[in-house]
């Protein structure tokens, strides 16, 4: 979470989720899927009921600190009244995602497995003691380490790339950051035995059900996009996966996506060589055919840009489902 803050990201998550429900404060209805989305990261994360007061202290504390004088006692009640209705609103979500959560709270597992496939890549395997439960493909573990002369706990979430609930195993791929906190101590400090710890599996990025398929993602983005194709191909779904890759060096995933069957249609574009996956390619790949559900992953800049060009090619938006790595969803709604 650190790396995120670091690039505003959080700040500009918060920021528009507050202006977003403002505007909405008479029917929240219409951002529910995204206070659903934020509502599995506050749970991934643990935070809880009695947080939400704090962070409310806070945030009006700097509402007032931006209108200066402007701040009256009266437009201070209304954004006390406007945050109570908001938090309030994610309190509930939340509570029923608790209830729902595979185990409680951070829980540890034993590292089994270990591979850096590529250069900036490390692959783990986690496998606990108790059962995980019922795991959805696209969904994400969240991850807890305290280095030994930290002050404070770090956590990140990682996406799923493959899991054995019969053995209670899961396997992450993380890309290493270079002020990542937590990726580098995984890459760095990890060994095989040592314990971490996760919270239960959390998102809402999963399939729907539909005659065919289509996934789009970049990157470290493959990782929650390998176990959907392989569910959507082994329910007979028609399935076409786009995948970009920055470099030539390709994908960490590459020994699991060689193992998925034949019937899935993939198409790769190197970006070094091949320039970007821009409108036209993605024309090529789909030949004409826009119907199906279209799945998108990757960085920010990569998920806006590949949503518009759909759009822009006719696809509708409801067919359009996506999951932003380095920042949250709410970051990129009004981009």
């Amino acid at each position: 979470m650190k790396t995120i803050k670091k690039k505003g990201l959080q700040q500009k998550a918060l920021a528009n989720t507050v202006l977003a429900a403002a505007k909405h404060i008479d029917d929240l209805s219409v951002l529910a899927d995204y206070i659903q989305q934020i509502g599995y990261k506050h749970r991934a994360l643990q935070v809880k009921a009695e947080h939400y007061p704090i962070v409310g202290y806070h945030l009006l504390e700097a509402i007032q600190s931006v209108l200066g004088d402007g701040a009256t006692t009266q437009i201070m009640e209304a954004w006390e009244k406007t945050y109570s209705e908001i938090a309030q609103v994610f309190i509930d979500v939340e509570a029923e995602m608790y209830q729902a959560e595979n185990w409680k709270g951070f829980q540890a597992f034993r590292v089994i497995y270990i591979d850096k496939p590529i250069e900036g890549i490390i692959k783990l395997g986690l496998a606990s003691t108790f059962p995980i439960g019922k795991i959805e493909p696209g969904q994400y573990v969240t991850v807890r380490i305290k280095d030994r002369d930290a002050t404070y706990y770090s956590n990140r979430h990682y996406s799923i790339y493959q899991f054995d609930e019969a053995t209670n195993q899961i396997f992450i791929a993380v890309r290493v950051e270079r002020q990542g906190v937590v990726s580098n101590y995984l890459n760095e400090k990890v060994q095989l035995d040592d314990e971490i710890y996760l919270s239960a599996p959390a998102g809402d990025f999963q399939l729907h059900k539909d005659v065919r398929q289509v996934f789009i993602s970049s990157g470290i983005g493959e990782t929650p996009i390998l176990p959907m194709a392989k569910m959507a191909s082994e329910e007979n779904q028609a399935v076409i996966w786009i995948q970009n890759y920055r470099e030539s060096s390709g994908s960490a995933l590459k020994a699991e996506i060689s193992q998925l069957p034949s019937t899935v249609k993939m198409y790769q574009n190197i970006s070094e060589t091949e320039g970007r996956l821009d409108q036209n390619k993605l024309e090529d790949f789909l030949d004409g055919q826009l119907f199906g559900q279209f799945y998108l992953c990757g960085s920010p800049e990569f998920t806006i840009g590949i949503k518009k060009a759909l759009l822009e090619i006719g696809v509708l938006e409801e067919k359009i489902h996506y999951e932003v790595f380095d920042a949250p969803k709410m970051s990129t709604i009004f981009s």
